[in-house]
């Protein structure tokens, strides 16, 4: 649980990375994502060259992470069809979508990332069935805030 934990904590730790690594260039990879409307790992490949699933699995295997953590890591982000079969990676890609599509993060421009059919079909999860339990984990997360004061 720990491991998978950390993974998912870590999970965009790669954008942090490009983002201190050039500044400049990142915001030309936000600034293509808005103008084009495109998932952000697209508009990092296109501009960057790579993405940053990839570039936070590699920062994790130099901190001596788990390698169970690396590759999650690395996967969460892969849907060309030859996904590799990573439970952890399949289950924080999908947290992500789900925390994208609830806008959990209240940010005004939010754009849900492509969702894998793969990943989800791995965990069992029928996404229209999943969506209609979205107005309830809403109301909730909405008491929660309330709640504490947030």
């Amino acid at each position: 649980m720990d491991v998978a934990y950390t993974a998912g904590l870590l999970h965009d730790i790669g954008q942090l990375l490009l983002f201190v690594f050039d500044p400049a260039a990142y915001a030309e990879v936000l600034r293509l994502r808005a103008e084009r409307d495109i998932d952000i790992v697209d508009a990092e490949r296109e501009y960057l060259g790579v993405d940053h699933a990839h570039v936070g699995g590699e920062l994790a295997r130099i901190w001596k992470l788990p390698e169970a953590v690396a590759d999650a890591i690395a996967a969460h982000h892969v849907w060309d069809g030859n996904e590799p079969e990573n439970e952890m990676a399949d289950a924080i890609h999908v947290a992500e979508v789900l925390s994208h599509a609830l806008n959990l993060g209240g940010l005004p421009d939010a754009r849900v990332p492509y969702l894998s059919d793969m990943s989800c079909a791995r965990m069992g999860i029928d996404w229209r069935e999943f969506a209609a339990h979205f107005p309830l984990i809403e109301a909730r997360f909405v008491g929660v805030r309330i709640t504490l004061g947030l």
